[in-house]
């Protein structure tokens, strides 16, 4: 059994090298060759050869089997130079004098059947060019212990719910190759899982109930009356069907005949929504003009425009609703230097913490921030006296003494003289008088 096995697989390998060795390719063929830049320009009117001979056997200089743009009217390309060097035959010759073959490479396997490879010696043969390269099947050991593998999953079954969300599953086989030699099976499950059709389901909507009829729209000669009910109960969701029918109704009211007001035409039809996705408002109008308001009579009462809610197919993405950065540092004082005059200092800040997205709210309050400065940095300060201190008040054994006194002190520090500025007025720092002549020492002396 595994004889067989083995040479079902060697007859499919020759097969495939036998297909390898009839390819043929075509080239595209370029007149001028820059050598400087190793480019090709001007592609032939007969621009698709079937063999790069042929295309340097004709008028090209140079050849390239995939199409490579670099530039202006410029090709990545091969020169037909290479050619040359091997002796180049003329158009009509069947094959082009080839490079001799290099040795047989090591088997690509170390038991059981695999493949061996050998090049042209060249250092101008593409490797990849399959007239450069030959292959022959080879055969180290007939049996080879071989793991098992999975293969492709097959389709997923039918979901189990149409919409609500249901699961469905699929299967796959271990047979990319089934294990054979005592090789191993292969790891995992054979089945997966998953949920399918998570979109809601449709929900039709319904009319609400209608509402009382409104008043008649003259106070004489001939009016409306009107009512209307909403799509709400429930209003349509997730494609369901909106509510069939007229959302309004208006019947005709008379009454005795005066000054004409204004009355509503009807309603023109309603918008499409005006949003893919999320919901929006489908709008419609009115005119003023059955009839048109004569004689002084009034206008029509009530809106020209009315609004319905729509929603597009799809949820819209989430809003992001913007947030200020952190605040700036202050600006230099905009005040002129040393001149008292107060002035102003700034600061900003960015809503880009992060930015409103989708709809989302602008960031609230101001982005500059204005502050009173004065520019007194290093000017020169006058000094000034401070308050008086309180009185130290005379005790009782000072106010029996003629010589007593109390005090009272003062600084020059409201403010002090600073970068060679004035010092205080003329004054005293100090102020004393006697306790004897002090209204509250009076009982002590009677």
């Amino acid at each position: 059994m595994e004889t067989r096995r083995f040479f079902i697989r060697l007859f499919f390998l020759l097969t495939f090298f036998q297909m390898v060795l009839q390819l043929e390719g075509s080239v595209v063929c370029y007149k001028k060759f820059r050598k400087r830049r190793g480019v090709c320009k001007r592609p032939l009117k007969r621009q698709v050869y079937s063999t790069a001979i042929q295309c340097c056997s004709d008028r090209g200089s140079g050849w390239t089997r995939k199409v490579d743009k670099v530039g202006k009217n410029s090709y990545r390309c091969t020169s037909c130079e290479i050619l040359k060097k091997f002796s180049l035959p003329p158009a009509d010759a069947v094959k082009p004098t080839l490079a001799p073959w290099g040795e047989w490479t090591e088997c690509t396997v170390t038991c059981g059947a695999g493949w061996r490879s050998k090049y042209r010696q060249c250092p101008t043969c593409r490797p990849d060019d399959y007239r450069n390269r030959l292959f022959q099947p080879c055969m180290i050991r007939s049996y080879c212990p071989v793991d098992g593998n999975w293969g492709p999953w097959y389709q997923w079954h039918p979901c189990t719910k149409s919409c609500g969300g249901g699961r469905r599953s699929r299967t796959r086989a271990c047979i990319y190759p089934p294990p054979a030699n005592d090789g191993k099976d292969c790891v995992g499950s054979s089945v997966e899982e998953a949920a399918c059709n998570t979109k809601p389901c449709p929900v039709n909507g319904r009319w609400s109930n209608w509402t009382p009829w409104s008043t008649c729209s003259a106070s004489c000669g001939a009016g409306s009356m009107k009512r209307v009910r909403k799509c709400d109960n429930p209003e349509p969701k997730y494609r369901g069907r909106p509510c069939g029918g007229s959302s309004y109704q208006v019947k005709k009211c008379v009454k005795i005949k005066c000054q004409q007001d204004g009355g509503w035409s009807l309603w023109s039809s309603w918008s499409p929504c005006p949003v893919t996705c999320g919901t929006a408002f489908r709008i419609r109008n009115r005119e003023c003009n059955s009839p048109k308001p004569l004689y002084g009579g009034n206008y029509c009462r009530g809106p020209k425009t009315e609004k319905l809610e729509c929603r597009g197919r799809r949820p819209c993405p989430v809003s992001i609703h913007g947030s200020w950065s952190n605040w700036s540092a202050f600006g230099s004082c905009n005040a002129r230097r040393c001149s008292g005059i107060r002035g102003f200092k700034t600061r900003h800040r960015t809503c880009t913490k992060p930015k409103p997205r989708h709809y989302g709210r602008q960031c609230r309050g101001r982005s500059i921030e204005k502050r009173e400065c004065y520019n007194n940095i290093d000017c020169p300060v006058n000094g000034k006296w401070c308050h008086w201190s309180q009185w130290i008040r005379c005790t009782a054994a000072k106010c029996t003494s003629p010589f007593a006194t109390e005090r009272r002190v003062r600084k020059c520090a409201c403010p002090k003289p600073q970068h060679k500025g004035a010092p205080c007025p003329d004054g005293a720092d100090e102020e004393i008088r006697k306790c004897a002549e002090r209204p509250y020492c009076r009982n002590f002396h009677s």
